[in-house]
């Protein structure tokens, strides 16, 4: 395996939140089930002295099956629970091993790729504390691997 250098490195993670919120610890701390996730991302501009920032909102809850089958989501009450992490990292890019015209794609599609795993352990970590199990957020599909997978 070559040991060089990326020439677009992370710098700095900034957490900004973490949140849980437990409505109903009945079902919350008995919860099994899918969850459901919503993910927002957003960046910097890019500067050769600053680099570019990426962030990442997450926010999930109980699945969508889980809470149309409750009589809770029938009477228009909150899901048994919300966990919200948001972060940014912040990237420092060697612009003479990687083309500026390419550091807007790059900040869109791979840097939120790069900071799922920093996501993924706050959500796990932020639910265990609470006493909610089993809480792991899927693996997705980087854009431009869609051929690795088999389609239905």
């Amino acid at each position: 395996m070559n040991n060089s250098r990326h020439p677009i490195q992370l710098q700095e993670l900034i957490i900004n939140k973490l949140s849980v919120v437990i409505n109903d610890h009945e079902r919350a701390l008995s919860y099994q089930g899918d969850v459901s996730m919503s993910i927002m991302c957003g960046k910097s501009g890019f500067s050769e002295d600053d680099g570019v920032s990426v962030g990442i909102r997450v926010k999930v809850e109980p699945g969508a099956k889980e809470v149309l089958e409750s009589v809770e989501a029938v009477n228009g009450c909150d899901p048994a629970f919300l966990l919200e992490v948001e972060l940014s990292g912040h990237f420092t890019v060697d612009v003479s091993k990687f083309k500026k015209d390419n550091i807007d794609a790059w900040s869109r599609i791979n840097a939120p790729f790069l900071l799922l795993p920093y996501v993924r352990e706050h959500v796990y970590g932020l639910a265990s504390r609470a006493g909610i199990r089993g809480i792991i957020i899927p693996l997705f599909v980087q854009p431009g691997t869609e051929n690795l997978v088999k389609q239905d």
